[in-house]
């Protein structure tokens, strides 16, 4: 989680922030989360990757604002909160709904691949 979280994080540092590091080192630390968050997830649950997913998306925002917005003497949190930080996490929310069981299918698709070339080995 830790390495997928930080080339995640350093590819949009790359294309679309002025700092490099920044969405790297946060992300990287919601991979490291997740990572211990791994042995609570069931693929048939669908609440727990769902609150998993809105706590990493409402923390990473919530970083983001104190860090660039604070720093810039920008303290305008209620603004942020409800015209960015909010309508962000719905629309994960909403993605993660449609999106959940289709990965899941292509996961265990896959993984059953692997299994039997495994097998044949």
């Amino acid at each position: 989680g830790m390495l997928t979280g930080f080339f995640a994080g350093l590819m949009i540092d790359v294309f679309y922030c002025p700092v490099i590091g920044y969405n790297a080192l946060i992300f990287l630390c919601i991979g490291l989360v997740c990572g211990y968050l791994n042995r609570l997830f069931y693929a048939n649950n669908l609440f727990t990757p769902l609150m998993i997913l809105m706590l990493c998306d409402l923390g990473y925002d919530l970083l983001y604002f104190f860090v660039w917005h604070v720093l810039q003497s920008r303290f305008d949190f209620g603004y942020s909160l409800t015209n960015i930080i909010f309508p962000e996490m719905c629309l994960t929310f909403v993605a993660c709904l449609i999106l959940f069981k289709p990965l899941i299918f292509l996961a265990g698709k896959m993984y059953a691949h692997l299994e039997t070339n495994e097998q044949e080995l």
